[in-house]
């Protein structure tokens, strides 16, 4: 509902970008945040989750890997979670 106000976004269910450029192609001004949403997620937006480092300095490289089943889910792997 957040992003649904037909008079600010015509047609709000279709997908169309266009809405965020002006006739000469530039961006315009809307400004509404709305990239984390506006629940507990949006604290995401202050972190990066990076990459973690050995004892060298080095960047430990992320290895996919899953678990098997009827529910599989990524296994625990090395990263960090910094500020931005």
């Amino acid at each position: 509902a957040i992003t649904h106000d037909e008079q600010k976004y015509p047609n709000p269910d279709e997908f169309k970008p266009e809405i965020f450029l002006h006739e000469d192609g530039s961006l315009t001004n809307d400004a509404m945040p709305l990239s984390f949403g506006w629940g507990r997620r949006i604290f995401l937006a202050t972190f990066s989750v990076q990459k973690t480092f050995d004892e060298h300095g080095e960047g430990i490289p992320v290895v996919p890997k899953f678990s098997t089943g009827l529910i599989i889910h990524p296994e625990i792997f090395p990263y960090q979670i910094v500020p931005r």
